[in-house]
Formats: structure tokens, sequence, C-alpha cells
């Protein structure tokens, strides 16, 4: 009798090692899958529509310490409160500087993460699911069939889908990665906290929750609405809700802690919004406009992850918001229809739609634009946590499918058919991500495609793309964009302020001058037309006007680097060498790689016989890519031996 129970506790073990390894392969090959995919995305570049913000222009993340963390626990920079992303930021420059192949490679990595963890999540669920319903115990050959399809279909369309490029490979939107990092990790806990048995190991798994949670609120304020898809989860597959009364009771006083945390974080985000003006008025946006465009948005999505065609980096909102207009009478119909088959068939016994189809909603209402940030009607980012739930359904129904097929006499042909069907359906989603991250490949790129979809009708795409052709040196085809937007918004000061430096750079001064007036003339304040009209005034010897211009930029902006280093060059041409290093140093000080300050720096410490100092500054220049006459540096350093 003994000698048979070692033997079923043997047959046991290896049939949970096996079980294991299956588990432990396939994420392994699901990571590499979706990390593979996305390696196109290395050659890409920063991109001007908040990269500037977020990476190459903000000082603030040149550095990790004391400082620099209060900056990323306390700023409202970019309209947002969110440390934990600036955080990443920070780590991604202190180790890759300003590369961009290094910032991708980050995001690619926590992507593929993501990915995994949506495979372990769903697998958790479906072995949850089935053992609720008495269909599975203990894993086993057999029992790991269904959640082992269902998981890994869902985690495969959730890493390759194109609809998710967006969130990945605009570095901007790394908030999106970590935010769904951590929801998946929170989730995950609380799966484990109502499985656990003991007092000690569910207040363990709920603490750490708790913590998943707030990390994924300080990574983006998406995550608020979290506490509701808790309970759909409670619903099903957890069953918690079929308990007594006061069980349930104690449930709902579970979420608490998570409904405070998400009341927090909203406030603080209204907040955000509102200080940095990125909040549309009643008069852009009308209520009912937003909540037509709501319901759209609902359908829209649907749409996208069903038929993934022309997916555009920017939305916008259309002209016709009846209420009596077919266009939006169908969006309003057909979510009524999905929401009442949903809830008939969960009335049935039949839970995963309504619980899949509720997440969705949920995990939308924060972003569907009833409070409208940004000009955008719709964004494909907004889909990235979203749209797991409408995977886990796909993933359903294969496995669905896949179970009938078994039944007959040609099951192998059967299933044959429907493995390849589904590898055919990988591929030309996996081909559309590839195309999707060439879009992004850089400025040009993105806002050309924009603007070819929606010619002319984007602001936005007209605007980045003038500065796209600036930084490419097309300063006319810079200039005809920039005359475009003011012909659509003529008070842009933006627009004025970078047709200035597109008609500087092309050698019309004047014209430059005159653009950089009108942006005064219009906010007084602006730092950057401040600084461009004195730059101006230096190229044309206006000593006395260059320094008073720059000056002002400097007393409005402290941290304006390159504010500094201009005061430099016109202290420098004064032969005011003393001001001109004390403006330099500033300029390094708060931009470390600016490799045109370490050298001009270098040559006034020259100036002031200062050579080792120079040395330092002028081998910075060169070490950062910069041109430094060999002939200087070989007299520097002639000077700091003989000394």
């Amino acid at each position: 009798m003994r000698k048979k129970v070692q033997m079923l506790n043997n047959k046991s073990f290896h049939t949970q090692t096996k079980v294991a390894r299956a588990i432990r392969l396939s994420g392994i090959a699901i990571f590499l899958v979706t990390f593979l995919l996305y390696l196109p995305a290395l050659k890409n570049d920063f991109v001007n529509w908040d990269d500037d913000t977020y990476i190459y222009e903000n000082t603030n993340i040149n550095a990790l310490n004391l400082r620099a963390l209060y900056w990323m626990v306390t700023t409202l920079h970019a309209s947002n409160w969110h440390p934990l992303t600036w955080l990443s930021h920070a780590v991604d420059y202190s180790i890759f500087g300003l590369k961009p192949w290094g910032h991708h490679l980050s995001s690619i990595t926590l992507h593929a993460l993501n990915t995994l963890l949506v495979f372990t999540m769903s697998f958790q669920l479906v072995i949850i699911g089935y053992k609720t319903r008495g269909a599975i115990g203990l894993l086993t050959r057999e029992g790991l069939i269904p959640p082992l399809i269902i998981a890994t279909v869902t985690a495969l369309l959730f890493g390759t889908h194109p609809v998710h490029v967006e969130s990945v490979v605009w570095l901007s939107e790394r908030k999106d990665l970590l935010c769904a990092f951590y929801i998946l990790l929170t989730i995950s806990a609380y799966l484990f906290y109502t499985s656990s048995r003991s007092a000690k190991e569910r207040r363990g798994w709920f603490i750490l929750s708790l913590l998943f949670f707030i990390s994924s609120l300080i990574a983006k304020p998406m995550a608020v609405s979290l506490p509701l898809v808790l309970l759909l989860i409670d619903i099903y597959p957890l069953n918690r809700l079929t308990q007594s009364s006061m069980d349930k009771i104690a449930i709902l006083l579970e979420k608490i802690p998570f409904l405070i945390l998400s009341m927090l974080s909203g406030v603080i985000t209204i907040i955000a919004q509102y200080s940095g003006g990125a909040v549309a008025s009643i008069e852009d946006y009308a209520l009912h406009v937003r909540i037509l465009n709501a319901f759209s948005s609902v359908l829209f999505y649907l749409g996208k992850m069903i038929y993934p065609a022309q997916l555009v980096p920017f939305y916008p909102y259309h002209k016709n918001y009846s209420w009596l207009a077919l266009e939006n009478i169908i969006p309003l119909g057909a979510i009524a229809c999905i929401t009442w088959i949903c809830y008939r068939n969960m009335q049935k016994g039949f839970k995963l739609a309504f619980v899949a189809w509720g997440t969705y909603i949920i995990m939308l209402l924060p972003v569907l634009g009833i409070v409208q940030v940004g000009l955008q009607a719709a964004a494909d980012r907004y889909t990235y946590l979203p749209s797991i739930s409408l995977f886990a359904i796909f993933g359903a129904t294969f496995f669905w499918l896949y179970e009938r097929s078994g039944r007959g006499k040609n099951r192998i042909a059967l299933r044959g058919v429907l493995l390849t069907c589904f590898c055919c359906i990988l591929l030309l989603v996996g081909w559309l991500t590839v195309q999707q991250i060439k879009v992004w490949q850089n400025s040009y790129s993105l806002w050309s495609y924009v603007n070819k979809i929606y010619p002319d009708k984007i602001i936005l795409a007209n605007y980045n793309l003038g500065l796209a052709y600036y930084a490419m040196g097309m300063y006319d085809k810079a200039i005809a964009e920039y005359e475009k937007v003011l012909g659509m918004k003529p008070d842009f000061v933006e627009a004025h302020n970078n047709l200035g430096n597109a008609y500087f750079a092309g050698y019309m001064d004047d014209k430059a001058i005159s653009e950089y007036e009108k942006v005064l003339a219009s906010n007084p304040n602006h730092a950057k037309a401040h600084n461009n009209l004195g730059f101006a005034y230096y190229t044309k010897g206006m000593y006395d006007k260059a320094i008073n211009e720059i000056n002002k930029a400097r007393s409005i902006c402290p941290d304006y680097a390159t504010a500094h280093y201009n005061a430099g060059l016109v202290y420098y041409a004064q032969g005011m060498y003393d001001k001109a290093i004390a403006a330099y140093a500033k300029a390094v000080i708060l931009k470390p790689h600016f490799a045109e300050a370490h050298y001009n720096l270098g040559l006034a410490y020259y100036k002031e016989n200062d050579f080792r100092s120079a040395k330092i500054h002028l081998d910075k220049a060169l070490e950062l890519g910069f041109k430094v006459d060999r002939k200087l540096t070989e007299i520097i350093n002639t000077r700091v031996q003989n000394r």
C-alpha cells in the first residue's frame, strides 16, 4: 500500500514538473516573440511630440540624486503627476544618455514583460474559472490544455497587435507601459490574496496588491478605474459575490483603500491637467460632443482591434455631433445591444462575456474624453489595457473551436486548419505592427503620415511637420507649414516663434525679428521668443539689445540652458570673459551634454589663461562629438604641462 501511494506521489510530482515546464517554456516563447517583433524600433529616433518635454530637453532627468527625486515627486511638469515615469526616464538617461535606441530598448523590454504578465494573469484567471465550475482540480496534463491555450492566444494577440505600437515606440508613453505593468501585478497579487487560506498570507498579498496599485497610479492615473475591475473579477471567475450578505459587505469594504487611492490620484491629476492648461473648456468641446464622442470611441476602438487598418497617431474630432446623426446613433445602439446580450448571457450562467465587456468599458472610462485632455478624439494608446479583456474573449473562443474540432473523425485536419488560421492572423498583425513602427521612425515620418491621412486638417500635424522640416534644414518647407498653421489659427504664438526661427535660419533676419516681436506683443513672458530675438540682435552686432532680451529669457526661465549659452556668446563677443564663463558654466550645469557650451567655456577659460580648466571643457566637448581645433588643444596641452 505504501509503495502504491509513493508511486502515485511520484507520478503526480512528474506531472506537475511537466506542467511547470510547459508553462515556463510558453512564457519564454511569448516574451521572445514580442521582444523580437519590436526590435526594428531600435532604429527609431525621438519624435517632436512630447519627447522633448519628457526626455531630450528635460534637464531634470539628467541626474539621479536627491534633488532630482524631489523634483519627480513634487512636479506637475507636462501637466501630469507621475513620479515613477520620471524615474524611469532618468534611469534610462543615466544608462544610455540621449541615445534613442537605449530608451526604445527599455520600452520594448517592458512591453515584452507586460505580455508575459498577461499570459500568467490569464492563466491564473482561467484556472480559477475552471475550479469554481468544478471542471478542473489539481493541474494535470489534461487540465493544462484549456488555460494554456487561452492564455497563450490572449498574450500573443496583446504582444503583437499593431494598436499597441503607439504605447511602445512613442517614448513619451512609457507611462502606459509602466502603469500596465503594475496593474497586471496588482491583479495577480489580488488573485493570490483571494485564494490564500491563512490570515497572514492574505494580509501579505493584500498589502502587496495595494503597493502595486499605488505604483500604477504614480506611473499613470489611468489606473483609477481598477477597483471596479476587481469587483468584476469578484463576480467572475472568483464567484465571491454569490456568498452571504455579510461576506458581500466584507468584499465591498476591502475595496475602500483602492477607492481612496483612486480618488486621491484623480484629484491630483485634475489639478495637474488644469494647471498645465491641458484640459479643454466647454467652449472648445461642448458636453454633448464629449458624450457622443465617448460612445463612438468605445465602438471605434473595438473596430480598430478587429480590423487594425489605417492606425493614425492623431484622430481628430469629426464635424457632425448631433444626437440625430446616424453616425452617432449607430454606436449608441451597438453598445446597448452588446451590453444587453452580455447581461442576458450572464443571467444564463455565462459570465465571461459580461465581465470582459464590463472590464473593457471600465478601463476606457478615464480616457473617453468626458474630461477632455488634448485635442484628439481618440488615441490608439488608450487601448493598451482595455484590449486585454477582448483578446481574452478571442482566446476563449479559439479554445472553444479547438475543443469542438477535436470531437469528429477529421479532428487532426480541423485542428490543423484552426491553428493555421491563427498563425496567419498572428503573421498579419505582426506585419502590420512592423509597418506601424516605421510610422514612428522619426518626426518627419510621423507627421507626414498624419498629414497624408488628414491633409491640412490637423494644426498639430502641420506645426510638427514644420518642426521636422526645420530640423532637416528644409527651411522653405518649414515656412510653408507654419504659414498653413497660422492661416488656420492666426494667434498661435508658438507657430509665430518657430516661423521666426525658420526665417532666421534662411537669412531673413528682419522677418524673423518681426515674428518674435509678434510673439512678445501677445505674450511678454515668452522666454524662447526673448532668447531668439536676443540671438538675432547678437548676429547683427547689436549687443546691448541682445543681452537685454537674453537676460529677460534667463529671468523668466532660470533653467533655460540655451539662454545662458547665448548670454555667454554675447559677453564673449564683448571681451567680458569672466561673465561669459559664468553664463557658459550655468549652461553646462543645466545641460551636461551641451557640447557647444563646453567648447565655448573652454575658449573663455583659455582667454583668461586658465589652461587647466580650458583643457577639461575642450576635452569634454571632444568626447561629446564636437570638432575641436587640434592646434588649439596642442597649445593648451603644452601650457598645462609647462605649468
